[in-house]
């Protein structure tokens, strides 16, 4: 009897500790190696066969997205400021009936960043989408962490969205 109990507890707390495995914040990095995103429960790593989007990742449950792409901030002659409204600004002309947000400053992990709100339809299928774009100035990167998800999950996924960048940082080698 006290052998089954003793199993029992031990079976108790290997599932315990399973499941909470399952939901605990995980880090994700880049296959160069120098950019991760720490991700709060409910995410997990996608697989992407874009070679530009650095980290791609979803919340199933909560039909989110988040893709990073990194850039060496040596190789633009721009400002930032520029380099994130350009990159706004491309991210509405591929889709139809965009509209593009005024730009609001924010603090993504302590770092210098630029949000933009990107709304639109995808070319083909013609699925409406919104975007919470947030370039991150970092050391020796600009780094554009993008959440998204169709218009009628957006206002929902908002605050998920705005809180990913705090979980974005360049690995020191």
């Amino acid at each position: 009897m006290k052998a089954t109990w003793v199993l029992s507890g031990c079976l108790l707390l290997t599932g315990l500790l399973f499941a909470t495995s399952l939901y605990a914040d995980q880090t994700l990095k880049s296959k160069d190696g120098e950019i991760q995103l720490t991700l709060p429960d409910g995410w997990k790593e996608k697989s992407t066969e874009n070679a530009s989007i650095t980290i791609d990742a979803e919340n199933v449950a909560k039909h989110e997205y988040v893709m990073v792409l990194s850039e060496a901030s040596a190789d633009f002659a721009d400002p930032f400021e520029k380099y994130a409204k350009d990159r706004a600004v491309a991210m509405g002309d591929k889709l139809d009936d965009s509209t593009v947000s005024d730009v609001k400053p924010v603090k993504a992990n302590g770092k210098d960043a630029l949000q933009y709100e990107i709304h639109g339809i995808t070319k083909s299928p013609r699925v409406k989408v919104a975007y919470l774009l947030t370039v991150v100035k970092g050391d020796s990167h600009f780094i554009q962490v993008v959440g998204w998800a169709t218009e009628s999950k957006f206002a929902a996924g908002l605050k998920d969205f705005a809180a990913l960048p705090d979980g974005i940082s360049e690995v020191a080698k």
